[in-house]
């Protein structure tokens, strides 16, 4: 009896073992997927492009800096920076040798760090050498044009940083109103980034308000809109606004991301004050530093967001992470899997997020191994001592599992209603403020200002 039952054990083990060699069943067995991987970084060529820095939202005292216009330039000049934007408050940049148009009614509220000066451009010689680079072996600096911080006067700060267009000067916007700017923008053949969105949401003090149903809505709706619209800030300053700001980040992929949309993430030192330039930044990849390569770069979503803080904490005095390579294969290149392999330098921990959770640590993430977890998207996080850089998301879809796209409701907004109230009275007060020599003239003489 026993031979008997020893015979039936081991022809069930070895049946177990064909089944498991034919493919039929194998234990802690991953089923390969089909996936198709679009990285924003598909075109870079890591062995003959550069990695060029930028700080794309700087202030001075044309709206409400502390530091003059001229001397902000320099300063990121001498920090080495390769490209800069000069977004001042309803103050359109229209060139690093001109003055910039103040905006007296705005100025008004600021005169504590202005002192009443008037902002001081470069003479046409320094400008050119900066842009040149002849003093810097070369490598000049780019300017960014037609830059500003839109929504100039709005109580909670629903600030939109427009490029490349010439609209805003001395708008004052409505509050919760983005779509009025990344509109007229949009129309000019512009581009707009929101900024900080922690600061109108809430989410500043509150994480919850980033996943609140209305306000995701609010800026997917926004992205699927207009294509111009590029990103969300999401680590800026020293990131005590701003450390809620990623959650909002995955909640509007997640609905987007299916249209067909990619939303970037954006660093900035949002400068105010010199101690504050180099907290935050981005790093864009090009063949060369023109302007025409830097538009590219942010349409195209070629270019990392590096900040050296986390929620209000500086995380040391080195060099943040570095990305030197990134590899991409899918089921169109490879039949070994697909994976996303990132080569990075000066830091600790890469980590993998999708639908706003870490599903992988490494350099490398095997989407088989986590088949279940990945929805539309993937990007990652490099952590180091000194510093933390966030890739652009990968858009993910998977033949066995594909996403389709859920409606986006739309919910009732008050900075709708609020917009088509006060319209014609913020129009007469933005022609007012444009170009009124008198209504300027007297708002200088009233405060004892010398023009």
């Amino acid at each position: 009896m026993r031979f008997k039952y020893l015979q039936k054990a081991v022809s069930v083990v070895l049946g177990l073992s064909l089944i498991a060699g034919s493919g039929i069943l194998s234990a802690g067995a991953v089923q390969a997927r089909h996936y198709t991987i679009e990285s924003p970084y598909a075109e870079v060529d890591w062995d003959n492009w550069d990695q060029y820095k930028a700080n794309l939202h700087t202030h001075s005292i044309a709206s409400d800096g502390e530091v003059d216009f001229d001397d902000m330039i320099e300063y990121h000049y001498q920090l080495g920076y390769d490209i800069l934007a000069m977004t001042d408050h309803g103050v359109v940049d229209r060139g690093w040798d001109k003055r910039p148009k103040t905006v007296p009614l705005f100025s008004l509220f600021t005169i504590n760090r202005s002192k009443g000066k008037l902002p001081t451009p470069l003479t046409q010689e320094r400008y050119a050498e900066i842009t040149a680079g002849t003093d810097r072996g070369g490598r000049g600096m780019t300017r960014v044009p037609l830059a500003a911080e839109q929504n100039a006067a709005v109580p909670n700060n629903n600030h939109v940083n427009s490029f490349f267009a010439d609209w805003g000067q001395a708008k004052m916007g409505v509050d919760g109103d983005y779509e009025t700017v990344v509109k007229n923008i949009d129309a000019l053949g512009g581009l707009t980034v929101i900024n900080h969105p922690g600061e109108w949401t809430g989410a500043r003090y509150d994480a919850a308000k980033s996943s609140d149903p209305k306000i995701v809505s609010k800026f997917a709706n926004l992205f699927v809109k207009y294509d111009s619209c590029l990103g969300l800030d999401i680590n800026s300053k020293k990131d005590v606004r701003t450390q809620n700001d990623r959650i909002l980040w995955d909640n509007v992929l997640q609905l987007v991301v299916p249209y067909g949309r990619n939303v970037y993430g954006f660093a900035t030192s949002d400068a105010h004050q010199l101690d504050v330039v180099d907290c935050g930044y981005t790093v864009h990849l090009m063949p060369e530093n023109t302007i025409s390569e830097v538009r590219k770069s942010m349409e195209s979503g070629t270019f990392f967001a590096v900040s050296r803080y986390l929620s209000g904490e500086k995380l040391g005095e080195g060099e943040p992470p570095a990305v030197e390579r990134i590899s991409v294969t899918d089921s169109s290149t490879s039949n070994a899997g697909s994976s996303i392999t990132i080569a990075a330098k000066d830091y600790n921990e890469i980590r993998w997020i999708a639908n706003g959770e870490v599903i992988a640590t490494g350099e490398t993430l095997l989407l088989d191994e986590h088949a279940e977890e990945i929805g539309c998207y993937v990007r990652a996080e490099v952590q180091g001592d000194s510093g933390i850089l966030y890739t652009q998301p990968f858009i993910v879809s998977c033949e066995e599992a594909p996403v389709t796209p859920q409606e986006i409701p739309h919910y009732f907004d008050w900075s709708s209603l609020l917009r088509n109230i006060v319209d014609r009275l913020l129009n007469v007060i933005d022609a007012i403020h444009e170009g009124n020599v008198i209504f300027d003239t007297v708002i200088w003489m009233l405060f004892g200002i010398t023009l």
